[in-house]
């Protein structure tokens, strides 16, 4: 073998050396700029390179740019002097990075490589999204960035050629030892200098040298297959690792959402427990003002009653009153009639001013002697009276006095009058006054005349005229009494306090309901007569103005976050009509009628909805004078609006609207 050949092989074996040793930079590596994926995944492919290159014998130091700078985007990705600035900010000459797109069941890693002022590789790769495959495509990918060669160029250039090393190298086994050959020993010449200059290392020595590189080159093949062996290990055990803490971290976050529904499910439940606690409540509270309303109408009720029982025995004690004085009057009546002149009694007034008082205190009341009982009066049916016992008979003092009870009278010829009683009245026939035509007293003993049928009629009405507790005069004009104050005043005034008068307002409170809605109403009313004498009673126009007040639970599409769910709601409905009041001629009037009911119920930014219908009403005021008193009334109907179902979903468009109310009337 000549010097040129020794010279040629020993350069092609610096040539290969250099072509695997590249030059050592220090790399900053960043997460890649994210499109469409996850910061997740992001992040487990920066572990996986970031495990990856610092095993890679070109990389002399790895600094990890994590976040990532806010100037690494899209486009700083192929600006060189972003990426420069880049590198000189975290201390290196070199930039890895790229750009992670998500395709779904795929990744396309877009990476650049750069160094000392240029992008000296870009090259996009298409991965599947498994973890373990990203793991095991990582250190091919890597390898190919920074060296430029892919898989298949690696193995060529890792082998030798046969035409290479064919003079240089014995058989394959030789030279994939593990332990290379000893090194042959120099050939000396008898000891001496032979006088020729040396000429190199001989074919030996070259082959022996090539042995040993290739060796040392294997060994390095095996040390970073070791390395990249152990960096998939540990990228593996990396992505294990994150796997479990990403499973553990769902585990912890599907607790947490649990825990959250449970906690969202515990409120739900304790805003219906307390909704259902409001609803009994307002129950409770509908029905304790139910019954006190109905506790207030009872003593209502009573206290009518007790007026009316009050106004009865008034009636009662007059009468009686009046019977007692018609008895002493007829006692008087008795007393006078034995007169022996009654017919020169001056009645002092005219005829007109003669009251049936003053005829009482002259007209003896009862049946002649002997005389046949009338027939007794439809109109009138008196009791029986029965006389006191007569008073004893006057007598002066005197020595002739007789025992016949009479008077002797001195010799002018006077005669004392003498008591005599009023006959017994017949059996089952009441006291009857008996008189002639004139105004006298009839005589004791006189026979009954019986010749004037009008005569017994004028009686009879005087009778019931005495036993009414409005007396007339004898014309038939009203008799006015006079009160304790001296003046005068009308008998029955008390009887029409509860007639109906110009006008009268009402103001009520009570309760309605409608489906699901317990209203608490309160409103005025207007009744003005149209028609004042309508048989018993007058027609009266009605017109009035409520609010319906209603406590409800809001629907869910209307509740606010962190606002109540239970809301006062107020409508204003309106009614007109007609009523007819009955004047009973005592404190109470009752009264019928119907009327239409009008409310605007719902209001949006659309327009305005209304409701409307019509009701029957019934009801009484309680007179305590002839301008206030109670008021009782009830009512039931219905109305029909179509979009009640916006104010609540459970709420038909058409229903029954009862109600009942209660108040003070104030009448002018």
């Amino acid at each position: 073998m000549n010097r040129n050949t020794t010279v040629a092989g020993m350069s092609l074996l610096a040539a290969l050396a250099l072509g695997n040793t590249a030059s050592a930079s220090t790399v900053v590596l960043t997460p890649m700029v994210s499109n469409g994926a996850d910061e997740k995944q992001l992040m487990n492919i920066f572990h996986l390179m970031s495990s990856e290159l610092e095993f890679m014998p070109m990389v002399e130091g790895l600094e990890e740019a994590a976040p990532r700078p806010a100037s690494l985007t899209t486009d700083c990705v192929s600006n060189p002097g972003c990426l420069g600035g880049i590198a000189s900010a975290h201390g290196g000459n070199a930039v890895f990075t790229g750009v992670l797109t998500d395709q779904g069941q795929n990744l396309v890693m877009d990476l650049v490589y750069f160094e000392n002022g240029q992008i000296v590789r870009r090259k996009a790769f298409n991965v599947s999204s498994d973890a373990t495959q990203i793991a095991n495509a990582m250190t091919g990918i890597l390898n190919e960035m920074m060296t430029g060669k892919g898989s298949q160029q690696k193995a060529a250039a890792a082998a030798p050629s046969a035409d290479t090393f064919s003079n240089a190298l014995g058989d394959d086994d030789d030279f994939f030892a593990s332990t290379p050959a000893p090194a042959p020993a120099p050939a000396m010449g008898g000891g001496g200098f032979d006088g020729l200059v040396d000429a190199g290392p001989s074919a030996d020595e070259l082959a022996y040298q090539a042995q040993q590189e290739q060796a040392r080159m294997r060994a390095e093949q095996e040390a970073r297959m070791r390395a990249e062996q152990e960096a998939r290990m540990r990228a593996e055990e990396e992505a294990r690792r994150r796997a479990e803490e990403d499973a553990r971290r769902r585990a912890e976050e599907e607790a947490r959402m649990r825990a959250e529904q449970e906690a969202r499910r515990r409120a739900e439940e304790e805003a219906r427990r307390r909704a259902e606690e409001d609803a009994r409540r307002a129950a409770a509270e509908a029905e304790a003002r139910r019954q006190a309303e109905e506790q207030a109408r009872q003593r209502a009720e009573a206290d009518r009653r007790a007026q009316e029982e009050a106004a009865r025995r008034a009636q009662e004690e007059a009468a009686r009153r009046a019977q007692e004085e018609a008895a002493r009057q007829q006692a008087a009546n008795s007393a006078i009639s034995s007169a022996p002149n009654m017919g020169q009694i001056s009645f002092a007034n005219s005829a007109d001013q003669i009251s049936a008082e003053d005829i009482n205190a002259v007209i003896r009341f009862g049946a002649p002697t002997g005389a046949p009982a009338p027939a007794p009066s439809n109109t009138y049916a008196p009791t029986s009276y029965t006389p006191p016992a007569p008073a004893p008979a006057y007598a002066p003092p005197s020595n002739s006095y007789a025992q016949t009870n009479t008077y002797a009278p001195p010799a002018t010829g006077y005669q004392q009058p003498a008591y005599a009683p009023a006959p017994t009245p017949a059996p089952g026939y009441g006291s009857q006054p008996a008189y002639g035509n004139n105004y006298g007293a009839a005589p004791v003993g006189a026979p009954y005349n019986g010749n004037a049928p009008a005569d017994l009629a004028l009686e009879e009405q005087e009778l019931a005229a005495m036993s009414d507790p409005s007396l007339l005069d004898l014309d038939g004009k009203e008799k006015k009494k006079k009160n304790k104050a001296g003046g005068s005043s009308n008998s029955s005034a008390n009887l029409d306090l509860a007639a109906p008068k110009t006008m009268q307002f009402t103001v009520r409170g009570g309760y309605s309901r409608y489906y699901t809605f317990n209203f608490i109403t309160a409103g005025l009313e207007l009744g003005v007569p149209i028609v004042k004498k309508a048989g018993p009673g007058a027609v009266m126009a009605m017109a009035g103005l409520e609010s319906y007040s209603v406590q409800r639970e809001l629907p869910p599409a209307a509740q606010i976050p962190g606002q109540p769910i239970y809301q006062w709601n107020t409508i204003y409905p309106m009614n007109v009509g007609l009523m007819y009041k009955i004047n009973t001629g005592t404190l109470v009037a009752p009264y019928i009628g119907a009327d239409g009911i009008f409310v605007q119920y719902y209001k949006d930014d659309v327009g305005a909805d209304w409701a409307g219908g019509a009701r029957v009403r019934g009801g009484a005021d309680f007179m305590f004078t002839k301008n206030f008193g109670l008021n009782a009334n009830l009512a039931v109907g219905g109305w029909t609006g179509k979009n009640w179902t916006l104010v609540e979903p459970t709420v038909g468009n058409s229903g029954l609207l009862p109600q009942v109310n209660a108040g003070t009337v104030i009448a002018f």
